[in-house]
């Protein structure tokens, strides 16, 4: 797949740098790889006039402004009720404090200097998160899970891994069991209707060809957990 699905819906970008050379390379980057409108700032007022303005899809904002700490701009942002995905731009010797102080997530933030593939991956990453508020797409991990189209997207690697009805409908079920554990007998009801032929066997079966999909080590668990008398999602 294109590494521009990456960022399909987006339209236009707000970029908050203040650095003249990195800001103008990577408008151009942007607006040659993928076609997106780029608004370039390099002070966080003109940054926080521009967002007054107009709207913008994405903001990738730098942490290191001529004018204010970029987190207090980021602060403002959100204040001003901005509900507008913000990637933090920052210095690899600042990443504890910036992100301990805002609470970023891992697809809010990247270090300088990044490679132009990272940084659309992280947008995917975001994109997903907001898409979900409008459709049925979910986020699981590093996954934009679409079951409508019994499919996972990797966030990181822009990789899309096809999923079988059954599939499907176990992760929507632990999804929204909201990291609690799901009961075993629960899921064959839910899943096959508790066929007489549908044994635990079957479900477990099931269970391992999704780790082999979804996990990065399938024998060590970290998003599909196995408790006592069921599984859990760790989203």
């Amino acid at each position: 797949m294109d590494q521009t699905r990456a960022v399909e819906s987006i339209q236009s970008i707000l970029l908050v740098e203040g650095s003249d050379p990195i800001r103008q390379s990577l408008a151009e980057q942007i607006e040659f790889y993928v076609g997106i409108d780029t608004v370039e700032a390099a002070t966080g007022a003109n940054a926080l006039k521009l967002v007054k303005k107009r709207k913008f899809d994405l903001i990738l904002l730098d942490m290191s402004l001529p004018d204010f700490d970029g987190r207090d701009v980021y602060q403002l942002m959100r204040r001003s009720g901005l509900e507008t995905p913000i990637v933090i731009l920052i210095e690899v010797d600042t990443e504890v404090d910036t992100i301990a102080s805002l609470g970023l997530g891992a697809s809010q933030y990247i270090i300088k200097p990044f490679r132009f593939g990272l940084l659309l991956a992280r947008i995917r990453s975001l994109v997903c998160d907001q898409d979900l508020k409008k459709t049925s797409i979910m986020t699981i991990g590093q996954y934009c899970f679409e079951p409508d189209n019994k499919l996972l997207i990797d966030a990181v690697t822009d990789k899309e891994i096809r999923l079988t009805e059954k599939e499907t409908s176990i992760l929507e079920l632990l999804y929204f069991s909201d990291d609690q554990v799901v009961r075993r007998d629960a899921l064959l009801d839910t899943v096959w209707g508790y066929k007489a032929s549908v044994r635990t066997h079957t479900l477990e079966t099931h269970i391992y060809r999704l780790r082999q999909k979804i996990e990065t080590v399938p024998s060590e668990s970290k998003i599909l957990i196995t408790e006592a008398g069921g599984y859990r999602l760790r989203r």
